[in-house]
């Protein structure tokens, strides 16, 4: 039989005035109840306090008359004196002792009632047994003469009629409750049913009009309860449908409009879309041209260094590009982190400036910052995201400039504790529509400027973001075919104690700061412990430590770092975070539990805040990802080793090293040498299911692919440790199939190579 065939049974409802009674009674039962057992339970105490109270006074009495019997003994007193006590009706027995438990006079009423075997007629053994029942209450009373005892009074105490009178009055403690509960519900149910029960009905019977289309139902406000609010409520909504009409009309326009802007937006976002695919495709275009170039023998030198460089200059457009999209996500998203350090604005700015004007230089446009005095000599900020802001303001500009300058000026506002920088330049300038939006993400001018100039719409959206999360923003003035000025405001924090700069002689002196020909940079003095278990990383970090002119020791793992650290002394430790026997965490919180200060940089393919904020906690200074930017990497080692200058024009080490490329192209033969066990070994983890071994063995070719200059392996790689972490195992498949050809990309290159040497 189909279940939709079953008839259906309807549940019979109880009413609302049944249910409200049915809580009472409930309520007034449990109560009443509790507060019967409650007296019960005090006046039985009470009762037989005054029962104990009583034997009390009358065995004090009893053993005080009763020593002269004793002494004399008088047995025919002392029994006379037994059958007095054991004729009240609450007494049970009364028998008198000696200290040898020898009964001198005794007298027991119904032992039978409590013993009802007697195997013995020893009144002491009778007594004991009958003590024994849950209803007798045992007193004892010594008899003394001056410091001797001479005897003990027992009484047995009877608890019966004490509870056969207490069970009578809760019996009728209960009727009498049950009578009042009964009065009392029956009362409360007329009430709420006049009160309660008919305005609901009527609440009832005007929704079910309401459902049958009238409209014009109005319920009668009787009372000035909650009820009355209902009804009122009630009234006011068939009110509000009834005057319906004009909203939904409004409504719907409201619609159309929302949906006019939803359009607007969703074609701004297509045509970003159209733009972002172009502006990602040219760069993209260029490397791929350029890289097709280095495969052929008849490659001069020349078309080589051109064909480099092309590289590098689109693949870093291409990044800058990336990482506008992914620090605009992450600012929408709440999880773009501001880093705030101590630093030189007017170093960073001479810095920039060194940057920036090759820029200008090679579109024949003039770039010059104007520092105006005084200002702080330190500041507080994120340096990274405040460099960011200005080279997207400074590109910006340049970019619509054809000709004349690009003016940076720099002051600091002192009641507000602002750095400002305008930037200023003489190209098309901006409309006052234009400017209304060219703040919106995925926008620009117009169509015209992207076909024209190119570009995604996002610098200055993400600029102005990041300007706001540095404590300010970014101001616009323009007029069209003249220029625009952009003034860029950030917090400069506490520099109360901060010495402000009053003379241009002393801004100048921070021009020596700015970055040198690695030619001309310093030799890095210093003994480095490197602790990483990668033979290829190894190497690879040995090449471009010995280009600094430090000293290395190389330790496999954790355990051998500790060993090394305790022998001798380093200035710094680079310590690879995931290695065999010891992993660098642990290690880095055992060197600094023995006492050593000594500096220590934490090297790990996870890139992800949570790690680096766990390294941090360990014990580490710093924290460099893998792959490693080598000219970071130099910077950030120089944070933490000696240095000194050379005398001559060219520091000889480096031009030594820098021809020790072969050793480097060792190093990637023998790693591509690894790959086909490395693919087996992969292989092998996924068949039988070992994930944990397979992490591993993916974590380390994570950091060796980007390090040896395959960053799309480092990718895919990553790509499959978040589907193993995430158990996503449905999809590894298809990325098991994109790293093997991976690979055989990787060997095929290697091969080709080979034979054009």
């Amino acid at each position: 039989m189909l279940l939709s065939n079953l008839p259906i049974i309807k549940r019979k409802r109880i009413s609302l005035g049944c249910n409200f009674v049915l809580l009472v009674i409930g309520i007034l039962a449990i109560t009443m109840s509790v507060s019967a057992y409650v007296n019960y339970h005090f006046e039985h105490k009470a009762l037989v306090q005054q029962l104990e109270n009583k034997g009390e006074l009358l065995g004090d009495f009893v053993a005080d008359v009763s020593k002269d019997a004793i002494l004399g003994f008088d047995f025919i007193l002392l029994d006379h004196y037994m059958e007095d006590i054991a004729n009240k009706s609450e007494i049970v027995y009364g028998i008198i002792i000696k200290t040898d438990k020898s009964v001198l006079s005794s007298h027991i009423n119904n032992a039978k009632l409590y013993v009802p075997s007697l195997a013995t007629d020893n009144p002491f053994h009778i007594v004991e047994k009958i003590n024994l029942h849950e209803d007798i209450i045992s007193q004892r009373f010594p008899i003394y003469v001056g410091d001797k005892l001479i005897g003990t009074l027992l009484i047995g105490l009877t608890q019966e009629n004490i509870n056969k009178l207490s069970w009578i009055a809760l019996r009728n403690q209960l009727l009498q409750n049950g009578l009042i509960i009964f009065i009392l519900s029956f009362s409360i149910a007329i009430a709420f049913r006049n009160k309660a029960v008919k305005p609901i009905h009527e609440l009832i019977k005007s929704s079910d009009e309401i459902t049958n289309g009238k409209l014009d139902q109005h319920v009668k406000v009787a009372h000035t309860d909650e009820l009355a609010r209902l009804a009122e409520s009630f009234n006011s909504m068939t009110n509000s449908i009834n005057t319906s009409n004009d909203e939904k009309d409004k409504t719907l326009m409201q619609l159309r409009e929302a949906n006019r802007k939803l359009e607007n937006v969703t074609q701004a976002k297509s045509d970003f879309l159209a733009n972002m695919s172009h502006e990602i495709r040219t760069p993209l275009t260029a490397i791929l041209g350029y890289a097709e170039t280095l495969k052929y023998e008849d490659t001069t030198p020349q078309t080589t260094e051109e064909a480099i460089n092309s590289i590098l200059k689109n693949g870093q457009h291409l990044q800058h590009i990336i990482s506008d999209i992914l620090d605009l996500t992450k600012i929408e998203a709440n999880k773009l982190e501001i880093e705030t350090f101590t630093i030189s604005p007017i170093a960073l700015l001479y810095e920039f400036e060194t940057l920036i004007s090759l820029y200008a230089k090679s579109k024949n446009l003039d770039f010059s910052i104007t520092l105006t005095p005084p200002l702080p000599e330190k500041i507080n900020t994120d340096p990274i995201r405040l460099k960011q802001i200005l080279l997207n303001l400074c590109n910006n500009a340049i970019k619509f400039t054809q000709h004349g300058s690009i003016k940076m000026i720099v002051t600091y506002l002192a009641d507000d504790q602002m750095l400002q920088i305008e930037v200023r330049d003489t190209g098309i300038g901006l409309t006052e529509e234009q400017q209304q939006r060219v703040f919106q993400p995925f926008t620009q001018a117009d169509t015209s400027t992207t076909r024209q100039f190119g570009g995604t719409g996002l610098g200055l959206s993400l600029s102005q973001k990041l300007a706001h999360m540095l404590g300010g923003d970014i101001n616009l003035k323009s007029t069209t075919n003249k220029g625009s000025s952009f003034t860029l405001t950030i917090k400069a924090g506490d520099v109360a104690n901060e010495k402000l700069i009053e003379s241009m002689e002393g801004l100048n002196k921070y021009k020596q700061l700015t970055p040198r020909n690695p030619a001309s940079m310093p030799i890095l003095k210093g003994k480095i412990l490197l602790a990483e278990d990668t033979i290829d990383n190894q190497r690879l970090f040995s090449i471009q430590i010995k280009r600094t002119g430090a000293e290395l020791h190389i330790a496999n793992n954790g355990a051998e770092a500790i060993d090394a650290v305790k022998k001798e002394h380093f200035d710094l430790i680079l310590m690879d975070m995931q290695m065999p026997v010891m992993d660098g965490l642990e290690a880095v919180r055992k060197i600094r539990l023995l006492g050593f200060t000594t500096p220590i940089i934490a090297l790990t393919a996870n890139a992800f805040t949570e790690f680096r904020d766990k390294c941090i906690k360990a014990g580490c200074n710093d924290y460099l990802s893998k792959p490693v930017d080598w000219q970071q990497f130099r910077q950030t080692i120089s944070n933490y080793l000696g240095f000194e200058e050379l005398t001559e024009a060219v520091n000889p080490l480096y031009s030594q090293l820098v021809s020790e490329d072969a050793e480097f192209e060792e190093i990637v033969d023998g790693f591509l040498q690894k790959i086909p066990k490395t693919k087996t070994d992969i292989e092998d983890c996924f068949s039988t299911g070992e994930w944990e071994r397979c992490r591993v063995r993916l974590h380390e070719l994570k950091g060796l692919g980007g390090a040896m200059g395959y960053p799309e392996l480092s990718q895919i790689v990553k790509n499959i440790e978040i589907l193993i972490k995430n158990e996503d195992y449905e999809q590894l498949q298809t990325c098991l199939t994109e790293l093997y050809l991976t690979f055989e990309r990787m060997l095929a290159g290697q091969k080709h190579i080979s034979h054009a040497s």
